[in-house]
């Protein structure tokens, strides 16, 4: 179906992800995303966990102009004929990859016109989506009923090649860099390993497991922290070379891990197992630390602008939104009651959080 120049196709079988793979890379090589738009997120997230749901149904949506191949990628799924980012309740960032240099006014109309005519999708539920992100843009105008709620936002920092990286940070006041250097001091008993498939190391799986049933015995955690599935989704993006592991030891034993997810020159610090409740702020000191050394760094902490994250280093933050969208007068109705709950809970917590 055609929508002015741009040729609409949706892949709904493994074999036509696979098939598109080679489109979908080129088309990574040259556009800025996070790793959740990456095809080897696509896969893994459909393959590991996604497609052993029932009710679900692969659905990522492709504008293409004839000669100029994909333009712009959405990376989703039908969960009971709803839209949403594949596996969105682990990823950080949900969006589209789309060319930097395509006509984007038309790419981006003739996706929003696909998907209120095409009746197989009965609705969407898009989580965080950056503000920034030409979809958030293209949806909220083509789609003026949606009900919008903010999903908190995201942190990221930058930093210099430097031997003494906190010395750079001239945003910080130096009580703040002295508070740095005193959470750097504490981790000097431990060692700062890095796993990564370039380096020739194995994923780290048996001292993730380690740590999380630690955290679970200790009740930091619920049964459902890091499932085998989602081990799984990591190892596969370890395995392609979009993922490390780093973590602090006392000898060889792991008191924390972060499995980080590297494209586009940034680092995506995504999940954490810890020893205690100090353990991920003294690796995110002591990470950024070494790997300054280095090279410049690029790092995202993340959905979450939390205390841990964001009071020490003071990165950029970033808003992050949902879109929820549902069909007829029954839609209607469900996107004004969640949109009168979400803002009602937003109300609840203003303005006394630390942020404020």
């Amino acid at each position: 179906m055609r929508y002015d120049v741009a040729m609409i196709r949706v892949l709904e079988t493994a074999a036509e992800l696979e098939a598109f793979r080679g489109d979908w890379e080129a088309l990574e090589r040259r556009a800025a995303q996070s790793p959740f738009q990456t095809f080897c997120w696509a896969e893994q997230a459909w393959g590991q966990v996604l497609a052993r749901i029932p009710g679900n149904r692969l659905f990522v949506v492709v504008a293409v102009e004839a000669g100029a191949g994909a333009q712009v990628i959405l990376p989703c799924y039908l969960a009971r004929g709803v839209l949403r980012f594949l596996l969105d309740v682990h990823a950080d960032h949900g969006d589209a990859l789309a060319a930097p240099d395509a006509l984007q006014s038309r790419h981006w109309k003739a996706l929003c016109a696909f998907l209120r005519s095409d009746r197989r999708v009965r609705g969407f539920d898009l989580r965080r989506l950056p503000g920034a992100s030409p979809l958030f843009q293209a949806l909220t105008l083509a789609f003026p009923e949606a009900a919008l709620s903010k999903m908190g936002g995201y942190a990221v920092l930058r930093a210099a090649q430097a031997e003494d990286v906190i010395g750079t940070f001239r945003h910080l006041t130096s009580l703040q860099r002295k508070a740095l250097r005193r959470a750097l001091r504490r981790t000097e008993g431990l060692t700062l390993r890095r796993f990564s498939a370039a380096g020739g190391k194995a994923f780290p799986r048996e001292a993730l497991v380690s740590l999380r049933e630690r955290m679970i015995a200790q009740g930091v955690r619920q049964r459902d922290f890091l499932p085998e599935a989602l081990l799984a989704v990591a190892e596969g993006m370890f395995r392609a070379g979009l993922c490390e592991v780093a973590g602090l030891y006392a000898g060889e034993t792991a008191q924390v891990l972060n499995v980080l997810l590297r494209t586009g020159g940034k680092t995506l610090f995504w999940l954490v197992a810890a020893e205690s409740p100090q353990m991920p702020s003294l690796f995110n000191v002591r990470y950024v630390a070494e790997a300054a050394k280095a090279a410049p760094l690029a790092v995202d902490f993340g959905t979450g602008v939390y205390p841990y994250k964001c009071l020490a280093f003071c990165p950029e933050v970033h808003s992050s939104f949902a879109l929820y969208w549902r069909r007829g007068v029954w839609g209607l109705a469900c996107m004004a009651a969640r949109g009168l709950l979400r803002w009602a809970r937003d109300a609840a917590r203003a303005p006394r959080g630390w942020w404020a």
